[in-house]
């Protein structure tokens, strides 16, 4: 069994963030969508990213994209393509009908210079380095825990089983 992840050249963030999108127009286009759209984004790396949308759009379109990440300022701009769109499955309301599906919109980027892609993997690996240290620190602590927890029990049998001088 392989791990895709060690496959990359750049690490993946799977972690909501913020950012938007707009199609770039051009001739011959089916469809027009026209302006900024805020999107959660999904997963990122320095290679492309997923997003989800409440609209379908084409494959191979052209889009002009923006990501707000916790470290780097300015966002990340840069261009990408289109390359897969998955649709889910519509949710079902109780009173009226179901809400309208999502679509998660994966993207290539196509337009990016090399010293974007080190800042967006820089940042994704300084989130992914916080997010272990964060890890950790909750298992030390729950460890902490247990062991005090497992050493008043043992001492509460204990002294259930030591007679007491008033008895």
């Amino acid at each position: 069994m392989f791990n895709l992840q060690e496959r990359r050249k750049y690490k993946r963030l799977e972690k909501l963030l913020l950012g938007r999108f707009r199609v770039k127009q051009y001739e011959g286009q089916k469809m027009s969508v026209r302006g900024w759209y805020s999107v959660a984004v999904e997963n990122l790396s320095a290679e492309g990213m997923l997003f989800n949308y409440n609209n379908n759009l084409e494959i191979d379109s052209f889009l002009d994209l923006e990501v707000y990440t916790p470290t780097s300022i300015p966002n990340i701009k840069c261009a990408g393509k289109l390359i897969r769109i998955e649709e889910s499955q519509p949710l079902l309301t109780r009173d009226g009908p179901p809400l309208k599906s999502m679509f998660s919109i994966a993207t290539k980027f196509t337009v990016i210079d090399e010293q974007k892609k080190e800042i967006i993997n820089t940042t994704v690996k300084e989130i992914l380095r916080k997010e272990t240290e964060k890890r950790r620190f909750i298992l030390e602590k729950m460890e902490k825990t247990t062991n005090s927890m497992t050493r008043r029990v043992a001492m509460a049998e204990a002294s259930k089983k030591t007679p007491q001088p008033w008895e």
